[in-house]
């Protein structure tokens, strides 16, 4: 993308490893690199994001959501320069929302996602081939689980990389919880205001309840006194869930019929709902809506 692109931006939910993947893009480490939550950074960026910009050699910019005026600046510098790869920007919400960038950098940016670690990137192995080979009609082989096992542990353990590389198992739920009330305190409370104090870990417990159900933003939006379209605005920033459309055959019908929550990581589904191996080994049913969410991750 730097080749042939302007300005490419990484998106991810938090702690999914933006910071490290920008210092360890090769491209980048031959650029300064920034990261605006350092104070400095952020207030230099935000009173003067043309001063930020001048001098500085085609710099990675990390948090870069932190300096909203900061978008406009890199408009005009790429406008004035086109060459590809001027600019690596990364940040933990949709950079893509008007809440965030308050200029249009269509034809400018190409955005990558990076999301929690898929379970072929966590036992370092090839992009895995089910599909292709279910789709030539030859699919792999299953072998049955038990109630508990590695299979199970893998769900509950998700992606995110600090949790499959170092948490212990009886750690993770506790590491897991305290990331979401984290992430809700620091990303909601920063992307939108909010009146009750506790709404956003509301929020965000509510919708781990609501997982794999059709969607209901208004009661999603109830602990923090919004309404719908705020909620949704704020969930999509986060990267935490993703909407998947109804499947209709007709598809004008499809834009019409409510679509269902999903979370992006399986091991932060199971640890909202308090589902760790042991309780799901006494009670079966609580691995399904947590299965739906690891297979669509």
């Amino acid at each position: 993308m730097l080749e042939d692109t302007r300005i490419v931006a990484l998106v991810g939910p938090w702690q999914s490893g933006l910071t490290t993947l920008v210092r360890r893009v090769p491209v980048a480490g031959r650029r300064p690199s920034f990261n605006l939550d350092d104070e400095q950074f952020k207030r230099f960026a935000r009173d003067d994001p043309v001063g930020f910009l001048r001098g500085r050699d085609a710099p990675a910019i990390d948090e870069v959501r932190r300096a909203p005026n900061l978008f406009r600046a890199l408009k005009k510098a790429v406008d004035e320069n086109p060459l590809p790869g001027r600019h690596l920007v990364a940040g933990s919400a949709d950079l893509s929302s008007g809440a965030v960038s308050p200029d249009s950098l269509a034809g400018r940016v190409e955005v990558l996602e990076l999301l929690p670690f898929s379970r072929a990137e966590v036992a370092a192995k090839r992009r895995p081939r089910f599909l292709d080979r279910t789709f030539e009609r030859d699919p792999p082989s299953f072998a049955p689980t038990s109630p508990t096992g590695a299979g199970v542990d893998r769900v509950v353990a998700g992606g995110i990389p600090e949790v499959v590389s170092g948490a212990l198992p009886e750690r993770r739920s506790s590491w897991l919880r305290s990331y979401a009330q984290a992430l809700a305190l620091r990303e909601i409370a920063d992307l939108a205001s909010v009146r009750k104090t506790d709404g956003p870990s509301r929020l965000v417990g509510h919708a781990a309840r609501s997982a794999g159900q059709l969607l209901n933003l208004s009661a999603l939006g109830a602990g923090l006194g919004l309404d719908g379209k705020p909620v949704d605005r704020l969930l999509g920033q986060m990267l935490l869930v993703r909407r998947i459309p109804a499947w209709h055959r007709n598809e004008a019908k499809r834009l019409v019929k409510s679509s269902k929550l999903r979370f992006l990581d399986a091991g932060l589904l199971a640890a909202l709902r308090r589902a760790t191996a042991d309780v799901i080994a006494r009670d079966r049913r609580r691995i399904g809506p947590l299965l739906e969410c690891f297979v669509h991750s």
